[in-house]
C-alpha cells in the first residue's frame, strides 16, 4: 500500500502574511506624504483661521500645521525609504 501523498506549497511565492505588510507600509507611507505636502502648503496659505493660536498648545495653527506636515513626511520616508521591517511597524 502506498503512503498518501502530501501536497507541497510552492517555495517560490511568498506567504500571505509578508506580502500584505509590504503592501500596507508603502501604500500608508505614500498617503502620508501625499497629507503631509497638503499640509505644509496649506499652512502658507492666506486664510485667517491660521493666524490664530491652537487653544490646546497655544501656538499658531500655522506653526502647528507646518510641524505636523514635516512629521508626517519625515514617517513617509521612513514607510518608503527605510529597509528595517520593525521600524517601519512602528510607525
Amino acid at each position: 500500500m502506498d503512503a498518501p501523498r502530501v501536497e507541497q506549497t510552492k517555495a517560490l511565492e511568498p506567504p500571505a502574511n509578508q506580502v500584505v505588510p509590504k503592501w500596507f507600509v508603502f501604500s500608508s507611507g505614500a498617503i502620508l506624504a501625499t497629507t503631509g505636502v497638503a499640509r505644509i502648503w496649506s499652512s502658507f496659505g492666506n486664510a485667517k483661521l491660521l493666524w490664530h493660536p491652537d487653544p490646546v498648545l497655544g501656538i499658531e495653527f500655522r506653526h502647528l500645521m507646518l510641524a505636523v506636515g514635516l512629521l508626517e513626511l519625515g514617517i513617509a520616508f521612513i514607510c518608503c525609504c527605510t529597509k528595517k521591517t520593525d521600524l517601519q511597524h512602528f510607525w
